[in-house]
């Protein structure tokens, strides 16, 4: 059997339209797709098998969910019922039920009537007092099964794309879990513009806040959502808002702030806290000189920024001090990384990710980091 591709993504797929060649009674052939080189599942079962591993990372309808797991011990992959074997049931922790029905090829419309026998069979068994949704997953959607879903608000459409890349492997060991390098192209142009040492203040300021932008897109890439009524234009829609209280913002001051505007841009309601250390040059130790947070600080997430992780000890007595006030949920933004920075912060706050631009060589002597691009607060 030929090995699963490393990534699958899911994309709602495009509005139907009444293009007669994508008619399911005429056209319709699982195995048959564009033509257009495009990579698919040889076998359906690898595409289940796929999607099943890595359900945690792939969120429907907002949600993060997980595989079923029955008082039997039985899961939820090919789950057997009265009326057939379901692909994938999974819930989600609120407890509704998700059916899954895969189709490595095109859907046909009858896919729909598949779906829907499912749940209602949930309906009148597990899943009597608990919302149930259907979940179609195959290469390409026909249009008929699009216009046909119009009434079903409760099942959701996806295309799947396969994909496989190689790239260049940081010898972080130990220290790859729980960090991410964003290695968008735009974030390590500006990322080098930055680094180069005639780069003016105010060009260096206002790469900063680009940089800060876009890595506030990936470190929020997996916020919660929630589907809430609203009125658009021709008619009423549930559609995706953000749950929750929003997020606070965390700069370490002073250079922390450098971030802080790009990230307001696209989270405008986000809250801030303020916490002011120093590195004492000698000891190279974090001294704290002010502190200010939310009073509901608990209930949020918390951003911590930095642009540079070097020996991490003014990330580590920010988190600290964050914790101390009754922050649960941090997670840590960075411009640089040094490996001994990444290896001391997730060794003394293992729960709190980092997303990062780059991972550089090391430190110094002097506690700075090699290649680098100097001293971030100085530079602003």
């Amino acid at each position: 059997m030929r090995s699963t591709p490393t990534e699958v993504v899911l994309t709602p797929p495009g509005s139907p339209s009444l293009d007669s060649s994508t008619d399911d009674a005429a056209n319709f052939d699982e195995a048959e797709l564009d033509g257009s080189g495009a990579s698919y599942f040889s076998l359906e079962a690898q595409l289940r098998d796929f999607l099943a591993a890595n359900i945690k990372s792939i969120p429907i309808n907002g949600k993060a969910l997980s595989i079923y797991i029955d008082q039997t011990g039985r899961d939820g992959v090919e789950y057997p019922c009265a009326v057939g074997f379901m692909d994938i049931l999974a819930v989600d922790d609120e407890g509704a039920f998700y059916v899954f029905e895969l189709k490595r090829g095109r859907s046909p419309d009858y896919v729909l009537g598949q779906v829907a026998r499912y749940m209602g069979w949930l309906k009148t068994t597990i899943g009597k007092n608990a919302p149930v949704y259907g979940v179609i997953v195959s290469k390409e959607i026909s249009s008929n099964l699009k216009f046909a879903r119009l009434v079903a608000e409760n099942i959701y459409l996806y295309e799947y794309e396969v994909s496989f890349s190689l790239r260049t492997a940081h010898d972080m060991t130990k220290q790859q879990d729980g960090v991410t390098v964003v290695d968008h192209p735009l974030v390590q142009h500006k990322l080098t513009l930055m680094r180069e040492k005639d780069r003016s203040t105010k060009s260096f300021r206002q790469l900063l806040n680009e940089i800060g932008m876009l890595l506030c897109y990936e470190v929020t890439r997996d916020l919660p959502v929630e589907m809430v009524e609203i009125e658009t234009p021709l008619q009423t829609s549930r559609q995706p808002v953000i749950s929750g209280k929003k997020m606070v913002f965390a700069p370490i001051l002073r250079a922390g702030v450098g971030f802080l505007d790009g990230m307001l841009e696209l989270v405008p309601a986000a809250r801030v806290a303020h916490i002011g250390l120093y590195r004492d040059p000698d000891t190279l130790q974090a001294v704290e000189y002010y502190f200010k947070a939310p009073s509901d600080i608990a209930d949020r997430m918390v951003v911590v920024m930095d642009p540079m992780l070097a020996t991490a000890n003014s990330a580590v007595a920010a988190i600290d001090r964050l914790k101390e006030r009754g922050a649960r949920d941090l997670r840590f933004v960075c411009l640089l990384a040094a490996p001994e920075g990444i290896e001391r912060l997730r060794g003394a706050h293992p729960e709190v990710r980092i997303w990062t631009a780059a991972i550089d060589e090391k430190l110094n002597d002097h506690g700075y980091i090699v290649p680098g691009l100097g001293d971030a607060g100085d530079r602003m």
